[in-house]
């Protein structure tokens, strides 16, 4: 029997789709996780806490920044306006049970083939088929680990438990993004040097969209770190190689510059995002998946990529405040595909 959708990933972008569905009366899916609801944010580092504010502002028609339903507030529902991954996978827990959505967990996708005018869906349970399928694994599963020789020495912030358990004193932090300037800045708080390597030069706050620097509440912590004396921001360096040395270890960057470390290097480089799971369904340009207007592959229609990861020229949706305005697009999209007839799909 075919689904009219299947939805890979029970994270914001998994669960907010699967809203969007119902809302346009598509109830007919499966929602399928590897590990469970929200298992993503259950795996940030315990330290780490949204950039974003989660509190209700329902009656100025603004919602929580960090909610997927209407007139729902995570920050409202838990207390707190800074939440932290396991709070906010407590929050998708609870919207599972209002939505009476259901997830199947754990099981993982092994294979994903067009097949017939819909889809093969190859799991770890057995074999289903759907009309369509909604990718929503978002990007903290996939982190980038690979094209520096020696990167495999690095610590990635993806995997760090808490920041206390780090052994060291000195710390080189490779990359400056949001998830550098976390760990920097968590490390300086527990009274660690830290030195923060970046090609570009993320700290630059001449931009103002924070999809493209860092965020106001992370410049902030960035300048009481600064403060300290224990901060210090390298913009240019790129580096070529890392290697163990005698002392711990050795950041190389290719003008020969030697940054030293009593602790293994931490790589916040970031993350490849879901879509390179399945790199064969989609065309990459510049590292990104090119989409329709309707965030649909350009190569395989009814495959949709959903969460983070979406890009259009000019557009980033990097936060649940913005990724969650192409929920009623795509959903839209699912519904007008369901209700075709042979006669009217074009040629």
């Amino acid at each position: 029997m075919s689904e009219d959708a299947i939805i890979v990933g029970a994270g914001p972008a998994g669960l907010g789709m699967a809203i969007a569905l119902k809302e346009q009366g598509v109830t007919k899916f499966r929602i399928l996780d590897k590990h469970g609801v929200g298992a993503s944010f259950r795996a940030w580092p315990e330290d780490t806490r949204f950039i974003t504010p989660s509190f209700p502002a329902h009656a100025y028609g603004c919602p929580d920044l960090n909610s997927i339903e209407e007139n729902r507030s995570p920050g409202g529902e838990l207390g707190n306006d800074r939440l932290s991954g396991a709070e906010y996978a407590i929050y998708l827990q609870n919207v599972l049970k209002r939505q009476n959505l259901s997830v199947e967990a754990p099981v993982e996708v092994l294979n994903l083939q067009p097949h017939e005018g819909g889809w093969q869906v190859q799991t770890s349970e057995g074999l289903l088929h759907s009309k369509t399928v909604i990718w929503a694994t978002g990007e903290f599963t996939s982190p980038k680990t690979c094209g520096i020789p020696g990167i495999e020495l690095c610590t990635h912030y993806a995997h760090v438990r808490t920041w206390r358990e780090l052994d060291g004193q000195r710390f080189v932090i490779l990359g400056g993004g949001e998830s550098g300037m976390d760990a920097a800045c968590h490390l300086v708080e527990l009274g660690h040097s830290v030195q923060v390597l970046d090609r570009n030069g993320n700290w630059d706050l001449s931009e103002k969209d924070p999809s493209f620097t860092l965020s106001p509440t992370t410049q902030r912590r960035a300048q009481q770190a600064l403060a300290s004396g224990r901060l210090d921001l390298i913009s240019g360096p790129v580096v070529e190689r890392i290697e163990q040395s005698d002392k711990g270890y050795r950041v190389m960057d290719q003008e020969g510059i030697i940054y030293e470390t009593d602790a293994p290097p931490l790589n916040c480089l970031g993350f490849l995002g879901g879509a390179h799971q399945i790199p064969h369904l989609w065309d990459f340009k510049q590292g990104q998946a090119c989409l329709t207007g309707h965030d649909e592959s350009t190569l395989h229609p009814g495959l949709f990529l959903a969460g983070p990861e979406v890009r259009h020229p000019g557009e980033v949706f990097c936060y649940i405040y913005k990724f969650r305005t192409r929920f009623p697009i795509v959903a839209n999209r699912i519904s007008t595909i369901l209700n075709q007839t042979p006669d009217s799909v074009a040629p």
